[in-house]
């Protein structure tokens, strides 16, 4: 058997959003390319993959400007600034059990060759699934939902090489020299997605979090559906979609107070059914207010606004209602109890379309510190 390696690289710009950032935008931190590598888990020991993102940017008035062509970074300002884009994701994939016939079908650039197509349709089967489990960890969890999705090969869209043509991906036995890999004709078939607003600084990814990322990683987490439920729902409003916003946050809020109950009764050995009585007797409200009492973390004004967008939402479904200007501070209210409910901690709110600034590195840790003060 023979080892391979490619790389390639992800673009994350969502071309349908407004104002849609490069990649993940941070927060006084940028990753520092392969130094700061997360191995991401394909869950055979054949298999290597990592993902990092290049300092692309060049300075201008003072600040770091994203710039697709330039890694021009000063890092004396990174620490000094409030928002960095990182742009697209780099991967690199090693491949230890490819076989003579494969290897010979890609060296010699046999485009439609059986063992070529195999091949291919290994490596995007490999390298799909863990990037877009990456990828979903930091729309969901961290809150950035422009971020554009892998999606899983579809021959009804666009062929293989098509889909590799969109990676640029290059293959390479020494990881030296680096030729294009393209298992068939590159033929598209068709493509589409939406955002917008502004949010503090904390919200962003800084470099405390990516070491969480990588652990989360490493524990193979995977966002559940009531956090994916919940990023719809921000994603709507940050959209000025706030009817569809209150709905998903309401939803999101249902199916947590059942996962709760359910989790704590089997706990108890008490049986399920009792839940479906449970909810069939009990209101909404009353459920809310019964379980963010027993979670204990949750403030009294988020139950309040919790409350607040449960009959907002009522208003919606059963009158026809649209919701009231405030209904937007109120569903962030709901948004952080669901968070709390499900994750211990504080939803992040961060916005597509956002403000900037620069700062003195002195004046940020001052600033962080009275953050971290008023949280207490």
């Amino acid at each position: 058997m023979n080892t391979l390696f490619l790389k390639f690289r992800i673009s994350l710009e969502n071309h349908n959003i407004d104002f849609s950032p490069k990649g993940p935008l941070t927060h006084r931190w940028m990753p520092n390319g392969e130094s700061d590598s997360i191995n991401l888990n394909v869950g055979n020991s054949d298999y290597n993959l990592q993902a990092w993102f290049e300092r692309h940017g060049v300075v201008s008035g003072g600040m770091i400007e994203f710039d697709y062509k330039e890694k021009k970074v000063d890092p004396t300002i990174i620490p000094r600034q409030g928002i960095l884009e990182i742009g697209p994701l780099y991967c690199l994939l090693e491949i230890k059990d490819v076989s003579d016939d494969e290897l010979n079908a890609v060296r010699d650039n046999k485009i439609g060759d059986p063992n070529y197509m195999t091949l291919g349709k290994r490596v995007i089967g490999v390298i799909q699934p863990p990037i877009s489990n990456f990828l979903r960890i930091l729309r969901i969890q961290y809150g950035q939902y422009w971020l554009r999705e892998l999606f899983p090969f579809d021959s009804r869209f666009h062929s293989l090489g098509s889909y590799c043509g969109s990676l640029r991906l290059l293959w390479s036995i020494d990881k030296t020299n680096w030729s294009e890999f393209t298992p068939d004709q590159q033929v598209i078939r068709m493509t589409s997605n939406i955002i917008r607003d502004h949010a503090s600084f904390s919200n962003y990814i800084n470099e405390e979090d990516w070491n969480e990322i990588k652990s989360k990683i490493k524990a193979e987490y995977s966002p559940s559906y009531v956090m994916i439920l919940l990023i719809q729902s921000w994603e709507h409003y940050d959209q000025k979609n706030t009817k569809y916003a209150i709905l998903d946050g309401v939803t999101a809020l249902e199916l947590a107070i059942d996962e709760l109950l359910r989790s704590a009764l089997g706990k108890m050995n008490i049986q399920f059914t009792k839940i479906d009585d449970f909810n069939t007797t009990q209101s909404l409200p009353v459920k809310t207010m019964l379980v963010t009492a027993l979670k204990g973390n949750i403030k009294s004004e988020e139950i309040t606004d919790t409350l607040e967008t449960i009959k907002i939402r009522n208003d919606i479904v059963h009158e026809g209602k649209n919701p009231p200007d405030d209904a937007g501070n109120r569903l962030r209210g709901l948004i952080n109890t669901v968070s709390k409910m499900m994750e211990n901690r504080e939803f992040r709110f961060p916005k597509a379309n956002r403000g900037n600034a620069i700062q003195d590195v002195a004046e940020w840790e001052k600033l962080k510190a009275e953050y971290l003060a008023s949280k207490k």
